[in-house]
């Protein structure tokens, strides 16, 4: 009588414990999430599959990228610095440190995204170097693949560096904080060259 008894309890237990498991599992599933205006700054390839998750999320993203396309310091410039010491503050600077015969020091497996495997065969027409330590063009080639695939340059603003992101106070009534973020976009057409700066907020 005595074992029933605890078996009884035991399934009592378990059935509460299943219920309230259903009614969280459900309280889950009607959950509205708020969306949110979200800064991305760079579009490589953490900026690109942060601006993707965060689209899929239902957030307002907007990406700021200072190069003229997506991939980052995947993007070769065969350009250097004037000055490689960094000793002036005018003079050219290059974005990133890609060098011309770079090649991947891991294989291209460990690099790709879960939805896109970055294999030869994926990437077909596309793949122009199908070495498991490939080069930069390589990798270049499948982040722009990855961009196309979710449509992403709509989301970028290119040619457009983040001066500054500062933290704003939260609204008044409200619990979260929100940032400003100040840009400068240039854009240059042969010998001639634009600038402007803008501030936006995202919270």
């Amino acid at each position: 009588m005595r074992g029933h008894l605890h078996l009884g309890r035991r399934t009592l237990a378990a059935a509460t414990t299943n219920r309230s498991k259903a009614v969280c599992c459900h309280a889950m599933s009607t959950t509205v999430r708020s969306s949110r205006r979200v800064a991305v700054i760079g579009a490589g390839a953490a900026g690109l599959v942060s601006i993707r998750e965060l689209l899929k999320e239902g957030h307002q993203v907007v990406g700021f990228e200072q190069g003229p396309k997506p991939g980052g310091v995947w993007v070769y410039d065969a350009a250097t610095d004037s000055d490689p010491l960094g000793a002036s503050e005018g003079g050219r600077k290059v974005h990133g440190s890609m060098y011309r015969d770079l090649r991947t020091n891991l294989p291209r497996e460990l690099m790709g995204f879960s939805d896109l495997p970055f294999t030869p065969a994926m990437m077909a027409a596309a793949s122009s170097d199908p070495r498991r330590f490939c080069s930069h063009t390589e990798v270049l080639a499948y982040l722009e693949m990855f961009a196309d695939m979710h449509q992403l340059h709509q989301h970028v603003q290119f040619n457009t560096q983040v001066l500054q992101a500062t933290p704003i106070s939260a609204a008044a009534g409200s619990s979260s904080s929100s940032t400003t973020t100040t840009t400068s976009s240039s854009a240059t057409n042969n010998s001639s060259s634009s600038s402007s700066n803008s501030s936006s907020n995202v919270a």
